[in-house]
């Protein structure tokens, strides 16, 4: 009735989630209103998020790279996070040998089917949490969060070994795809661009 005391938290309790008290202001019904509008709002995001997850759930095996600017923003991030728990953190550029000549003979259409075969490949070989991300034209750097120099170089070894053992198919031929890897470990008193530097500098 309207004349009788709400039991605000007995009402809470059954699962309203909010309530308004008259008179009415108009200043706190229309907050009232944006909040309600945030709330669906999120909800919508939360549905629309799971069904892209089981859309790609039996679509894609492994996810695509990242590109250059995420990547980076992925290594800024984790560089961070070695700062201030001071773990180690390694990262690996991938050179792939003699790409040119893919492009040159099958074209660039075939040349970046090629490469998003072997961004496979290499997600495949690295740890679930370590991040992998193009940033040249058959280049790709890996971020390997809470990982040794040694530990790495281990890493890259599986990687090349997986993108040259896998042949790619570009009809008529079977491609072998061969790679350089260049391995650093961050040390304390370097920034993103020295150890990229000392990866670039070890793939060379």
């Amino acid at each position: 009735m309207a004349d009788q005391e709400v039991d605000v938290p007995k009402g809470l309790g059954l699962g309203i989630d909010d309530h308004l008290c008259k008179p009415l202001k108009e200043s706190e019904l229309r907050a009232q209103l944006k909040v309600g509008e945030r709330v669906i709002r999120s909800h919508e995001e939360l549905a629309e998020g799971r069904e892209a997850l089981q859309f790609r759930a039996p679509h894609d095996s492994v996810p695509p790279p990242w590109n250059r600017k995420a990547i980076m923003d992925l290594l800024r991030m984790e560089l961070s996070r070695a700062k201030r728990s001071q773990t180690p953190l390694s990262v690996f550029f991938i050179d792939l040998n003699l790409f040119e000549l893919v492009n040159d003979r099958c074209g660039h259409l075939v040349g970046e089917d090629v490469l998003l075969r072997v961004a496979n490949k290499v997600s495949r070989a690295v740890r679930e949490y370590d991040h992998v991300g193009r940033c040249g034209v058959e280049e790709f750097l890996v971020v390997l969060p809470d990982c040794t120099a040694e530990a790495a170089q281990e890493v890259a070894e599986r990687v090349r070994q997986r993108v040259y053992d896998e042949a790619i198919a570009i009809p008529p031929l079977q491609v072998n795809i061969t790679a350089s890897i260049g391995v650093a470990q961050w040390h304390p008193s370097q920034e993103i661009p020295e150890l990229l530097h000392q990866a670039d500098t070890a793939l060379r």
